[in-house]
């Protein structure tokens, strides 16, 4: 039954992909909880834990064929944000010749490099008109629930507690060769957080009117699978996000969109509420406490420790790093440090920070122009929004997990609203141009004189 659902899900992806190429972002944004279900329920997708990896790269690279053959480009319209990424990304691969361990550097450079290719490199691409990124949300909505509901009911919990159980008696096999019975718990309260953050955000129309009841049902899934996963980071940075984002989605100038971003924080809060004392372990992890000492032990701890080791070497390696995924290395840290923000500075030195930093800046920018540029209409607003939600909850998560080569979506995420906001300029001045050709038509055309009256004759 799992692999019969998961060629389905291909097969359907395919032709939503035909008839709207952005629809691929849903598989791109559930992929990792999608196949921890797969791998936990049959024991072929856990021996072969890459496949539906490939399936995503293969989606994607359909999706921009797909493009190309209605004629249009997918690399226009280009953004600053894309060559700054693209030079930062470079640059670090560059790092690899002078870090501590070359080895290692350039395996993990080669290990993150298809993810990186078809997260940030491409999937922003399949973002053609305004419409694509609310159909892009939309169709993450609707495969989300699913695979929410799916990890709810058809998944157990590891008696070591938080991660999903490979029950079938074979371990996960990675792509280097390691097994383990315990899968990744941060992976699933991502996903339910950027559910979250696009369900609350959004507003709709017409026959997607039905998610202004059904957003609270996924917003109660995605919250139980984040306590059942004892994610404390995911569930603080995805209200954060929402705190900060609700009044501007439902709008700033009129007193409706206050009220109802008002009773929209209400319910959430009712819900989160509710879902913590069913399904959050209680044992100490939510002490506050327990935080602090955990963000002791690891973030902080890993910061100095990296930047100690940054600082006393030569002035050469403040200002170009001591290489990409240097932190590796047993005589640092023996792991990446946690902080992205940190591990750029110390690894990539002063120009990584400073190429990391325009990044920010420039999509902080295209974001406020996106929303200038819609405002004025109530879906195009809430849309956008929803995606620089998600880039502040992807951006919240640097600052305590993973490492700068595995933060592919939140890059993905920053190239899509500048993306998004070419997309909008472009149209516009298109429709500047296709108005003022019309007026110079009309000014241009002959105008007909009046006939002369005729002369009476005596």
């Amino acid at each position: 039954m799992v692999f019969i659902i998961v060629l389905l899900t291909f097969f359907i992806f395919a032709l939503a992909i035909m008839w709207r190429p952005s629809t691929v972002l849903a598989f791109a944004v559930c992929i990792y909880p999608f196949e921890q279900w797969a791998q936990a329920n049959m024991a072929y997708f856990a021996q072969n834990s890459a496949i539906i990896n490939y399936g995503l790269g293969l989606l994607t690279l359909f999706a921009l064929a797909c493009i190309m053959m209605r004629g249009q480009n997918p690399l226009n319209p280009t953004t600053n944000a894309m060559w700054v990424w693209l030079a930062l990304y470079i640059y670090a691969g560059l790092s690899c010749l002078w870090a501590l361990d070359r080895e290692t550097s350039l395996f993990l450079y080669k290990y993150h490099a298809p993810y990186v290719i078809t997260f940030v490199a491409l999937l922003p691409l399949v973002i053609q008109k305004p419409d694509d990124v609310r159909t892009g949300l939309i169709a993450t909505l609707t495969f989300g629930t699913f695979v929410m509901i799916l990890l709810a009911f058809d998944t157990g919990i590891h008696a070591w507690g938080r991660t999903i159980e490979v029950e079938h008696g074979v371990g996960v096999v990675d792509r280097v060769g390691q097994s383990r019975t315990r899968l990744a718990p941060l992976s699933v309260a991502e996903t339910a957080g950027q559910l979250i953050i696009i369900a609350t955000l959004m507003n709709f129309i017409g026959l997607n009117r039905v998610w202004q009841i059904a957003r609270w049902l996924v917003v109660f899934i995605a919250l139980a699978l984040i306590y059942r996963s004892g994610s404390r980071g995911q569930f603080f940075a995805a209200a954060i996000a929402v705190m900060i984002f609700i009044a501007p989605s439902r709008g700033l100038l009129k007193a409706r969109g206050w009220v109802t971003a008002s009773a929209s924080i209400a319910v959430m809060l009712g819900v989160a509420a509710f879902t913590f004392t069913a399904f959050a372990d209680t044992s100490g992890r939510w002490s506050l406490e327990r935080m602090s000492d955990t963000l002791q032990a690891t973030r902080i701890d890993y910061c100095i420790t990296l930047l100690n080791f940054w600082a006393d070497s030569s002035p050469i390696h403040w200002l170009f790093g001591i290489g990409s995924s240097s932190s590796y290395d047993p005589r640092i840290l023996g792991i990446y440090c946690h902080v992205v923000v940190v591990e750029v500075l110390a690894e990539l030195g002063i120009v990584g920070l400073c190429l990391i930093t325009a990044f920010v800046l420039l999509v902080c920018r295209d974001g406020y122009r996106l929303y200038k540029a819609t405002k004025g209409s109530n879906v195009d607003r809430g849309t956008a929004v929803a995606l620089c939600g998600l880039f502040l909850f992807q951006l919240i998560l640097t600052f305590k997990e993973r490492s700068f080569l595995s933060h592919t979506f939140t890059l993905c995420c920053g190239l899509m609203i500048c993306r998004y906001c070419a997309v909008v300029k472009s149209q516009k001045k298109r429709e500047r141009s296709m108005a003022m050709r019309r007026w110079v038509m009309q000014q241009s055309q002959p105008q007909q004189q009046a006939p002369r009256p005729l002369a009476h004759t005596h």
